[in-house]
């Protein structure tokens, strides 16, 4: 019986190792493997055209782009290709604070979406997004956390879900305050 309960200790021991263990400079942990963590992206058409758009990096870096095409459209299965493209940081958030919500990936990917609810007109869209490299396929997948307007409001019910969302928001907020 013992045995059993050193070989439990040693993996978990060897799980946290890995998940918190520095693997590239700057801090970035090596369970990092992907470019982008989350995304944001606001876009109304009414009264002119309004956009917004940024994502977080593995190092904490709010990234947006400031060049002429700021229509960047992420798409999971080359998700790793986009990060240049937004060629300005914002915000670096810490890296404590990434690791946690990173570490929320997982069960918000297991959320039920609820809605589309309610729908406003001329409010444009508002999305929260994340990204999580599933690793039975090898292939990225793209997590809605929540979305907000003209086609109706939609939430990922999932309690971790809802921490990222109300985390993002604040980044968001952070985020605004430095566009000023």
């Amino acid at each position: 019986m013992k045995s059993l309960t050193a070989t439990k200790a040693a993996l978990i021991t060897a799980l946290l190792l890995a998940l918190f263990i520095p693997a590239k400079p700057g801090g970035c942990v090596a369970m990092f493997d992907q470019e982008i963590f989350f995304e944001y992206e606001y876009e109304n058409y009414a009264w002119g055209h309004q956009h917004v758009h940024w994502i977080i990096d593995p190092m904490g870096h709010v990234r947006m782009s400031r060049g002429i095409d700021r229509q960047i459209e992420i798409k999971p299965e080359h998700l790793n290709d986009y990060v240049n493209r937004f060629d300005s940081v914002v915000l670096t958030i810490p890296q404590k604070e990434m690791n946690k919500y990173v570490a929320m990936i997982p069960a918000a990917a297991l959320g039920k979406m609820d809605g589309p609810k309610g729908g406003m007109y001329d409010a444009g869209v508002s999305v929260f997004k994340c990204y999580w490299l599933d690793k039975t396929t090898n292939k990225f997948k793209t997590i809605l956390l929540s979305q907000w307007g003209n086609p109706g409001n939609i939430t990922n019910t999932d309690s971790s879900a809802v921490k990222i969302t109300e985390w993002l928001k604040t980044v968001n907020e952070k985020f605004y305050a430095l566009q000023k």
